[in-house]
């Protein structure tokens, strides 16, 4: 893990150094045109780990995509039915907390002042609780919309060239 992590950010770190690795080269192979194919080869070599780390990426999407596919096909409500029921139970939670709750602590407080009588509050959710589960399912989505329209390639994370 250590090495795809450093593998990255080496990845995203060298083509921003290769004009100072071109002028160390320069020290250390004095001929220009030795330079200038070490350079090349560098070049060359990072241009192939981004494709492999692109068609690694694809495939990996492509992978999950049939799997989320199965999931949702399947005849067992244990399988296909867990996403659908994490959404209602979050629809059902912001309902409770942001509709529900209100409401009824409203109308027992005009209750109990017209009828002397002091209604207890309803129990509060953990709304942080229920936005971490819900910006989990949708944030995925939204991190897509947001790298469309920052030109970023949503199959590999890097940023596209702008034409």
């Amino acid at each position: 893990m250590a090495a795809g992590i450093l593998g990255t950010i080496a990845a995203a770190v060298l083509p921003d150094i290769m004009p100072t690795i071109g002028k160390i080269l320069d020290r250390v192979i004095p001929d220009p045109v030795e330079s200038q194919k070490v350079q090349l080869q560098i070049a060359q070599a990072l241009a192939n780990r981004d494709q492999a780390f692109a068609e690694m990426l694809a495939k990996q999407n492509e992978q999950q995509a049939a799997i989320n596919l199965a999931e949702a096909q399947s005849p067992s409500l244990w399988t296909s039915g867990w996403r659908p029921a994490l959404a209602w139970t979050l629809v059902f939670g912001f309902a409770y907390s942001f509709v529900l709750a209100p409401m009824v602590a409203w109308l027992a407080a005009i209750l109990g002042t017209a009828l002397g009588i002091a209604f207890p509050t309803p129990p509060t959710l953990d709304t942080e609780s229920l936005m971490t589960m819900l910006l989990g399912m949708l944030g995925l989505s939204g991190l897509k919309t947001a790298e469309r329209i920052g030109g970023v390639d949503p199959n590999v994370g890097l940023k596209l060239a702008r034409r």
